[in-house]
Protein backbone atom coordinates (compact mmCIF):
# COMPACT_ATOMS: atom_id res chain seq x y z
CA UNK A 1 0.00 0.00 0.00
CA UNK A 2 0.95 3.34 -0.88
CA UNK A 3 1.02 6.84 0.81
CA UNK A 4 -1.51 8.18 -1.64
CA UNK A 5 -3.60 5.07 -1.26
CA UNK A 6 -3.44 5.02 2.33
CA UNK A 7 -4.84 8.64 2.08
CA UNK A 8 -8.25 7.42 0.14
CA UNK A 9 -8.95 4.82 2.30
CA UNK A 10 -10.92 6.06 5.00
CA UNK A 11 -14.54 5.94 3.30
CA UNK A 12 -13.81 2.49 2.47
CA UNK A 13 -13.00 1.16 6.06
CA UNK A 14 -15.99 2.72 7.19
CA UNK A 15 -18.17 0.82 4.77
CA UNK A 16 -16.21 -1.58 5.70
CA UNK A 17 -17.17 -0.76 9.40
CA UNK A 18 -21.10 -1.05 8.40
CA UNK A 19 -20.70 -4.20 6.92
CA UNK A 20 -18.91 -5.27 10.45
CA UNK A 21 -21.77 -3.72 12.12
CA UNK A 22 -24.58 -5.11 10.27
CA UNK A 23 -22.97 -8.71 10.58
CA UNK A 24 -22.30 -8.53 14.46
CA UNK A 25 -26.22 -7.54 14.73
CA UNK A 26 -27.56 -10.31 12.57
CA UNK A 27 -25.58 -13.03 15.01
CA UNK A 28 -27.31 -14.01 17.94
CA UNK A 29 -25.45 -16.56 19.24
CA UNK A 30 -22.42 -14.78 20.93
CA UNK A 31 -21.11 -18.33 22.25
CA UNK A 32 -18.00 -19.74 21.57
CA UNK A 33 -14.46 -18.18 22.93
CA UNK A 34 -13.67 -14.75 23.95
CA UNK A 35 -11.09 -13.97 21.08
CA UNK A 36 -9.65 -10.26 20.04
CA UNK A 37 -9.86 -10.95 16.39
CA UNK A 38 -9.21 -7.69 14.00
CA UNK A 39 -9.18 -7.12 10.12
CA UNK A 40 -5.46 -5.62 9.64
CA UNK A 41 -4.20 -3.57 6.44
CA UNK A 42 -0.65 -4.05 6.26
CA UNK A 43 1.50 -0.86 5.98
CA UNK A 44 5.04 -2.25 6.12
CA UNK A 45 7.47 0.73 5.95
CA UNK A 46 5.54 3.46 6.40
CA UNK A 47 5.02 6.08 10.00
CA UNK A 48 2.46 5.34 11.90
CA UNK A 49 1.74 9.33 11.68
CA UNK A 50 0.58 8.23 7.67
CA UNK A 51 -2.50 6.12 9.34
CA UNK A 52 -3.10 9.05 11.53
CA UNK A 53 -7.19 9.83 11.61
CA UNK A 54 -8.10 6.01 10.51
CA UNK A 55 -9.91 4.28 13.04
CA UNK A 56 -7.86 1.90 14.68
CA UNK A 57 -3.89 1.58 15.82
CA UNK A 58 -0.53 0.72 13.87
CA UNK A 59 1.24 -2.62 15.39
CA UNK A 60 4.99 -2.49 14.11
CA UNK A 61 6.24 -5.46 12.94
CA UNK A 62 6.95 -8.68 15.03
CA UNK A 63 8.21 -11.72 14.52
CA UNK A 64 4.97 -12.84 12.93
CA UNK A 65 3.64 -9.86 11.31
CA UNK A 66 4.63 -7.30 9.03
CA UNK A 67 3.81 -3.56 10.56
CA UNK A 68 -0.62 -2.86 9.97
CA UNK A 69 -3.33 -1.04 10.77
CA UNK A 70 -5.67 -3.18 13.35
CA UNK A 71 -8.83 -1.46 13.02
CA UNK A 72 -11.31 -0.55 15.39
CA UNK A 73 -14.14 -3.27 15.92
CA UNK A 74 -16.87 -0.48 17.42
CA UNK A 75 -19.76 -3.39 17.45
CA UNK A 76 -20.92 -5.73 20.94
CA UNK A 77 -19.86 -8.74 21.44
CA UNK A 78 -16.62 -11.26 22.19
CA UNK A 79 -17.21 -14.64 20.88
CA UNK A 80 -18.81 -15.62 17.45
CA UNK A 81 -20.67 -12.07 17.38
CA UNK A 82 -17.79 -10.35 17.56
CA UNK A 83 -16.02 -12.99 14.99
CA UNK A 84 -19.10 -12.78 12.10
CA UNK A 85 -18.60 -8.81 12.16
CA UNK A 86 -15.07 -8.88 11.75
CA UNK A 87 -15.59 -11.41 8.93
CA UNK A 88 -17.92 -9.38 7.12
CA UNK A 89 -15.33 -6.05 7.49
CA UNK A 90 -12.30 -8.38 6.22
CA UNK A 91 -14.96 -9.63 3.05
CA UNK A 92 -16.29 -5.85 2.60
CA UNK A 93 -12.21 -4.45 2.52
CA UNK A 94 -11.71 -6.92 0.03
CA UNK A 95 -14.19 -7.08 -2.49
CA UNK A 96 -13.19 -3.35 -2.47
CA UNK A 97 -9.75 -3.94 -3.13
CA UNK A 98 -8.15 -3.44 -0.07
CA UNK A 99 -4.90 -5.85 0.66
CA UNK A 100 -6.54 -6.96 4.13
CA UNK A 101 -6.19 -10.47 6.57
CA UNK A 102 -7.73 -11.09 9.50
CA UNK A 103 -5.66 -11.11 12.70
CA UNK A 104 -7.23 -13.82 15.03
CA UNK A 105 -6.32 -13.98 18.59
CA UNK A 106 -7.60 -16.13 21.52
CA UNK A 107 -8.08 -14.45 24.96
Amino acid sequence: MTKEELATIGPKIQIAVTAGKRAAAACTNDGGSANCDRVVIPIPGMRASAASGLPGYVQKKSGWHQQGIHLDTPWPGIGNQHSAGVQAMHKSLKEQGVDCYIYYQID
